[in-house]
């Protein structure tokens, strides 16, 4: 958690958190060390692309919304440089938290979500591990003391595993 925790902190443009809701995070490793990480949380509350693409009424939101896994955090480090290897760790990562999800939580998550700042990335690995491009979502939060950032984002989602 230490190792996570300081490599979000100090990479991660969000930082480590607060994550909120249900959680798991992933440390990427190899023979050359520690190469990022992922965290997985609760989904956003509403979206309304996400919602519409759902075709959820309001009781089957509310029932079932808990079974959309937001994946919170996706770092691969800067001073790592290998050709599809954020696909590669996209792809085996979402092999497994379905089932760690499970084994942790007693029940399996059906659906991913994921953001893409689209003014700094392209999401190449979400088309390279077949993530359902749906829609534009601009977001608030705070960044910092008092501060408020919006930004643009692209929304994709993935049905699990």
């Amino acid at each position: 958690m230490r190792i996570w925790n300081e490599m979000m902190l100090r990479e991660h443009p969000q930082g480590a958190g607060p994550l909120v809701g249900c959680q798991l995070r992933y440390l990427i490793n190899s023979d050359h060390g520690w190469l990022g990480g992922f965290a997985f949380s609760a989904a956003a509350l509403n979206l309304r692309d996400r919602d519409q693409w759902m075709g959820w009424d309001t009781e089957q939101h509310r029932t079932h919304l808990h079974r959309v896994l937001g994946m919170s955090r996706f770092l691969l480090r800067t001073s790592v440089h290998c050709h599809n290897l954020a696909s590669c760790v996209l792809g085996m990562v979402l092999r497994q938290v379905g089932p760690d999800f499970e084994a942790q939580y007693g029940y399996r998550p059906w659906l991913v979500e994921s953001f893409v700042d689209t003014e700094h990335f392209l999401g190449t690995c979400y088309k390279a591990t077949n993530w359902i491009d749906i829609g534009k979502t601009q977001g608030t939060w705070a960044s910092g003391p008092r501060k408020q950032s919006s930004q643009v984002r692209q929304n994709h989602l993935r049905l699990c595993d």
